[in-house]
């Protein structure tokens, strides 16, 4: 089918692996758990889950406000959920949503901008939404989210640096980290920026390549 302009998220658990390696029945009952927290925030927000990847869902939604609304309110509601749990039944999940086109064939999406989703949300914290520039953009009131830019983003095989965006669910939490310290715990964690007095030299390599 003819390609068209879709908001959609990935998430996945974090360490999933070593939970299974660790017990694989507490693995099983928290991966239902995860997707039953992701489900209800999706239909929520209007939205539709596409498909389980493992430990991960690939969902879409109408508007770039639901996809960042659901994406906020899992994280949310997983935090409260943690709270409560013991810390060995804790878990985590990471977040990256973006809007693009999207080419669809039997229910599932193909394409470019599929993939830059997916790798927005591998290189996203643990307990955390990065959201691709685009989305951004094309919310309805940029204003009312509190949002941390992170530019110069070099996503694995994604050829064009990327301007992201750490969503923070409240005005209190973004304040309580700084532009740098989120840069520079994103160094730590191996995500790869594009100096920004090279980025011309560097569109242009890749541009010949």
């Amino acid at each position: 089918m003819p390609n068209r302009h879709t908001p959609f998220f990935f998430s996945d658990i974090v360490g999933y692996s070593k939970i299974v390696e660790r017990d694989e029945k507490l693995a099983f009952r928290l991966l239902q758990e995860h997707n039953r927290i992701i489900e209800k925030s999706v239909t929520e927000n209007e939205g539709r889950i596409v498909k389980y990847i493992g430990d991960s869902v690939f969902a879409e939604f109408n508007t770039p406000d639901s996809a960042c609304a659901a994406a906020l309110a899992i994280q949310c509601s997983l935090q409260e959920r943690n709270s409560l749990s013991r810390h060995d039944e804790e878990f985590h999940i990471r977040l990256g949503t973006h809007t693009g086109e999207a080419i669809r064939e039997e229910g599932d999406l193909f394409g470019n901008d599929i993939n830059i989703a997916s790798r927005i949300e591998s290189i996203a914290q643990p307990d955390s939404v990065f959201i691709s520039d685009a989305v951004l953009q094309n919310v309805n009131s940029p204003s009312n989210y509190h949002a941390r830019q992170i530019d110069n983003v070099k996503l694995k095989n994604i050829q064009i640096p990327q301007t992201l965006h750490k969503l923070y669910p409240s005005k209190k939490e973004w304040e309580q980290e700084s532009a740098a310290e989120l840069a520079e715990a994103l160094i730590e964690t191996g995500v790869n920026f594009i100096d920004a007095a090279n980025i011309q030299d560097y569109d242009t390599k890749s541009i010949g390549i």
